[in-house]
């Protein structure tokens, strides 16, 4: 998945919550907003809070943590009608704030994004360069298994 429109709400997020004075966020923590380059890895997993944050357009500390995304489907801390009346909102969230019309061409990878994030696992977005990806294949096939192809 191309990580940039995630990574760009998200960094979105951390300046607001910088000019709101959120303590551990500093207002030249973010560069650019147009062309973010990623410091670190943990930056481009799939943070509920993150898309809570900017669902609501607020920071993390005026939101109400049971009635969002970061508690969906928990049964001890979210309500089910709760949980059933924030699925499509919740779907709809992923699809303009993480894929944002850049699918992936490969069915199986749209499909565990949305599982994945919906069901609170850790998603990491990357995207691999097509000569990587070739070098890649390239040195996991055998000459014997390309002939056999």
């Amino acid at each position: 998945m191309e990580p940039m429109p995630y990574l760009t709400r998200q960094k979105f997020s951390s300046h607001k919550c910088a000019l709101y004075g959120v303590e551990d966020y500093d207002v030249k923590g973010v560069d650019n907003l147009n062309d973010p380059i990623p410091v670190s890895w943990e930056e481009l997993i799939v943070n509920p809070l993150t898309l809570d944050m900017n669902y609501a357009n607020q920071i993390h500390h005026k939101i109400d943590y049971t009635k969002g995304f970061t508690t969906f489907g928990v049964h001890r801390l979210q309500e089910k009608k709760i949980t059933d009346n924030l699925q499509e909102k919740f779907i709809g969230c992923i699809t303009d704030y993480i894929i944002n019309d850049k699918w992936s061409p490969y069915y199986e990878i749209n499909e565990m994004l949305y599982v994945g994030v919906m069901g609170s696992h850790k998603v990491l977005l990357g995207d691999m360069p097509e000569i990587l990806l070739r070098q890649v294949v390239g040195n996991t096939i055998t000459i014997e298994e390309v002939l056999n192809i």
